[in-house]
């Protein structure tokens, strides 16, 4: 009596195949349910660009007015304060921009700071921000997210000595942080993380 062969072992691959076809027809059917309803949905035209020269804008209600902050251009952390954001800011632009952080973080190499994230918490205003790092174990992702805090709005906001988060398991990297305030109160920062 012969336990194996041609014959028995094609066979076993037609059942093997049969059994993967139906695993992936199972995970396919599972994966097209039709998405949650999303309620209601309101719409709103956007205007066109307000702000010239001004890469990464973020933009803070404080004090009955804005602060809108952006990533280095002409100086690390530009942060401009206007009182309206319908106006178009032209000539008077350049002239209203203020440095909200005059020190590098300590652990940054270069000017480089950008996608600047700000929100008021209860003992002042804290901000995120994306910068390169000195001597990264992964030279190809050498960028990290740092915190900074102020007691005004625009500034001078004094970062860190280390930084907030550089990636998964701390060797990958990480940028473009975003501040959301929830629903349910709490603040959560979305960013970029690799490793």
């Amino acid at each position: 009596m012969s336990t194996g062969g041609p014959r028995s072992t094609m066979g076993l691959r037609r059942f093997v195949a049969a059994m993967g076809a139906v695993a992936i027809g199972a995970l396919a059917l599972g994966a097209c349910k039709p998405p949650p309803p999303l309620g209601t949905v309101a719409t709103q035209t956007a205007t066109s660009p307000q702000w010239p020269l001004l890469a990464d804008p973020a933009v803070l209600a404080a004090d009955g007015k804005y602060y809108v902050y952006g990533s280095n251009t002409f100086v690390r952390l530009p942060v401009h304060t206007v009182d309206s954001l319908a106006a178009v800011s032209s000539g008077t632009w350049f002239a209203a921009m203020k440095e909200g952080m005059p020190a590098a973080p300590p652990w940054s190499v270069g000017s480089d700071l950008w996608a600047p994230t700000v929100a008021k918490g209860s003992a002042g205003y804290v901000l995120f921000f994306a910068a390169h790092r000195a001597n990264p174990p992964d030279p190809a992702n050498d960028t990290c997210i740092g915190r900074a805090t102020s007691a005004n709005p625009d500034g001078p906001f004094v970062p860190e000595a280390v930084p907030f988060s550089c990636g998964l398991g701390t060797t990958g990297g990480a940028l473009d942080p975003s501040l959301f305030h929830g629903p349910d109160g709490i603040w959560y920062l979305y960013a970029a993380l690799y490793g």
